[in-house]
């Protein structure tokens, strides 16, 4: 047999096999790993930014809230103005605003409301067309209008963010995958 620096061709040839298995079994589960590293990256960065606004609210003594663009799928801090009453973007305090990575599905929900064709839950989705079913809003006395964000990868796994009205605390639930 030929050699190729000390080792024969056929030594060579089981060890580019033997790494190709490794290779096939191994890869496949850096995908899912990726997949649930954008999912969970993206629901911190929106617990942070719902938890931003309630936080913004209760210490400044007036109304805020999250606007959330499904289409872009872009979400950002909004305050009331005290002297127009109008609501104005928050540019002075860093994480205000941010994008879901485009891998992932975004929906969100109004809380108790019931349809038993949508699994129980009214979707109110749809873009900056629908802006108030989209908008999490953050009072002063430290209540919260009762939204959920659902996020799903590719793969069909998610996580559900749910705002308590009463207490403007976010809880995060996983979700059965959906194949």
């Amino acid at each position: 047999m030929p050699r190729a620096r000390g080792y024969t061709l056929v030594e060579l040839m089981i060890v580019i096999v033997i790494l190709g298995l490794v290779a096939a079994v191994v890869v496949p589960q850096f995908g899912g790993t990726y997949q649930e590293g954008l999912l969970r990256a993206a629901s911190r960065e929106l617990v942070t930014i719902l938890n931003l606004s309630y936080s913004e609210a209760v210490s400044s003594n007036r109304e805020h809230r999250v606007q959330v663009d499904l289409g872009e799928q872009r979400y950002w801090l909004e305050a009331r103005d005290l002297a127009s009453g109008r609501f104005k973007p928050v540019t002075d305090v860093p994480g205000a605003m941010g994008a879901i990575d485009r891998r992932l599905t975004m929906k969100v929900r109004s809380v108790g409301d019931t349809n038993p064709s949508a699994g129980g839950r009214i979707s109110l989705g749809g873009g900056l067309r629908n802006a108030a079913a989209n908008t999490f809003y953050f009072y002063p006395d430290g209540t919260a209008t009762g939204r959920e964000i659902e996020l799903r990868d590719r793969d069909g796994f998610g996580v559900r963010l749910r705002v308590n009205p009463t207490t403007a605390r976010v809880d995060l639930e996983d979700l059965e995958r959906v194949k």
